[in-house]
C-alpha cells in the first residue's frame, strides 16, 4: 500500500536546482523523494532512495517505497556521456509502468545536450507527458516568461537562466493541472 500519493522523485539530488525544487514542493505540502547513487544524500527533512544509473538492480528499489511516484525531475548526469539512454531507459520504462504521469527533464550543463535530446525523444515516443526545461540544443535552462503556466498551459523558455529560475520552472511544470506537451521553437523549448 502506498502512503505518500503524488510524490515527486528528484534525481540529481545533490544539485542546487534539485534541492531548491524539493524545498518548493515541500513548502507547498507535496511529498518529495530524493534519488542518489548511495541512497543517503538527502538533506535533513527529506527521504532518499538509492538510484545508481550504472547499476540496474537499484531501479526497482525506487518504486519499492511507501511513495506513489507520479512526477520525476530527471537530470541527465554528465558521467553517462553522450549516450545516457541505455542507462536510463529501464528506469523510464519501469516508471511509466508504475504510473509516473509526467517527467520534467532538466537541460544538462556541461555539454550533454545530445544525451538530453535523446532522452526527451524517447519520452515523447512513449507518449508520456514530458516537460523539457531549457533548450536541448544549448546547455542551459531558462526562466519562465509571459502569462502564467496555468493560464497558457505552457512554459516558454529561452537559453539563459539562474539557478533560482530552473526550480521555479520545474515546480510549475510539476504542479500544473492538465496535459502538457513540448514544442521546439527557435532553439528553445516551449512546453
Amino acid at each position: 500500500m502506498r502512503f505518500a500519493p503524488n510524490t515527486t522523485l528528484v534525481t540529481g539530488s545533490a544539485s542546487q536546482t534539485g534541492l531548491a525544487l524539493s524545498k518548493l514542493l515541500q513548502s507547498a505540502g507535496l511529498p518529495v523523494l530524493f534519488a542518489s547513487p548511495s541512497g543517503e544524500r538527502a538533506p535533513v527533512g527529506f527521504e532518499c532512495v538509492k538510484l545508481d544509473w550504472e547499476d540496474v538492480t537499484t531501479i526497482p528499489e525506487v518504486f519499492d517505497t511507501p511513495h506513489q511516484i507520479r512526477y520525476v525531475y530527471l537530470q541527465v548526469p554528465e558521467s553517462l556521456g553522450h549516450e545516457p539512454l541505455p542507462y536510463m531507459q529501464s528506469f523510464i520504462d519501469l516508471a511509466i509502468a508504475e504510473g509516473v504521469q509526467r517527467f520534467v527533464l532538466a537541460g544538462e550543463k556541461g555539454g550533454n545536450a545530445v544525451g538530453a535530446r535523446r532522452i526527451h525523444a524517447y519520452l515523447e515516443a512513449q507518449r508520456v507527458e514530458c516537460v523539457a526545461l531549457g533548450s536541448l540544443e544549448h546547455s542551459s535552462v531558462s526562466r519562465t516568461r509571459g502569462n502564467s503556466i496555468r493560464e497558457k498551459h505552457a512554459i516558454e523558455t529561452a537559453c539563459s537562466a539562474s539557478v533560482e529560475d530552473i526550480p521555479l520552472a520545474a515546480f510549475k511544470a510539476i504542479t500544473v493541472s492538465g496535459r502538457v506537451s513540448t514544442h521546439e521553437r527557435s532553439g528553445a523549448q516551449w512546453v
